[in-house]
């Protein structure tokens, strides 16, 4: 399976010049996994770059919360 953590795994060693096939070679799949899941390099790149986003932002938020509550 071509989880969250195997995505994010390759891009900082590589950035986004890494191969489809490293991130699969990363992810313990075949190397035709990622382009059947997500089609592109740009997909994956794309889908990696929302995800670090929305966790970077919902740590913001959880942030701004709790010095409201205090």
């Amino acid at each position: 399976m071509l989880t969250e953590k195997s995505r994010h795994r390759a891009l900082p060693k590589r950035g986004l010049q890494v191969p489809l096939k490293e991130i699969a070679r990363r992810a313990g799949v075949s190397h035709g996994t990622p382009r059947d899941l997500l089609g592109t390099r740009e997909a994956l790149i794309d889908e990696v770059v929302t995800e670090r986003a929305a966790g970077l932002l919902d740590g913001v938020a959880r942030r701004a919360w709790a010095r409201r509550d205090t």
